[in-house]
């Protein structure tokens, strides 16, 4: 069961970024000089692929238990959670609006756009943590084990998690 759902404004804001951007450039470039078009259409192919594969590449969000660690991937970015027998009995589950201390401060290597928070933030409390807050989830996952703090959208007590032998 996947429970994370990228919104439509990320895939805006990456194909303006990424596609549409390039391509008015290009054309400018080849309406200045016409010689530029064989250029222009394989930087073109070549934005659009880089397009396809970094939003192949940030949809793919899962989390996965092997043993004794949990392994929690977002995007460009995962961790392993070494205790998580420890863990699952202390996972506390919040609302989004309710996170007080462990609330998403700053990014410290994470990428902060609408509905999709992903990478090491610092939270309230001052204490680097991972963080998969993505979608439009009301709940939110707070795992926080002496080596670790992991905020994750959704209730992860519910959802299918991949368990690897």
């Amino acid at each position: 069961m996947e429970f994370w759902h990228l919104s439509w404004q990320l895939y805006f804001i990456l194909f303006t970024a990424m596609v549409f951007a390039p391509s008015v450039a290009g054309t400018a470039a080849y309406l200045y000089n016409n010689r530029l078009l064989k250029p222009v259409l394989w930087w073109v192919i070549a934005c659009t692929v880089a397009f396809l594969w970094t939003s192949w590449w940030i949809s793919n969000n899962n989390i996965a238990v092997s043993g004794n660690k949990m392994m929690v991937r977002a995007g460009f970015y995962q961790t392993v959670i070494n205790d998580y027998a420890m863990a699952s009995r202390d996972i506390e589950i919040r609302s989004k609006d309710e996170l007080g201390e462990f609330k998403p401060n700053v990014a410290v290597d994470g990428i902060d756009l609408p509905e999709y928070k992903v990478g090491w933030y610092l939270l309230e409390n001052r204490k680097l943590a991972f963080v998969m807050l993505i979608g439009k989830s009301d709940e939110v996952s707070v795992v926080d084990t002496p080596g670790m703090t992991a905020i994750v959208s959704g209730n992860i007590r519910n959802a299918k998690i991949v368990s690897i032998n």
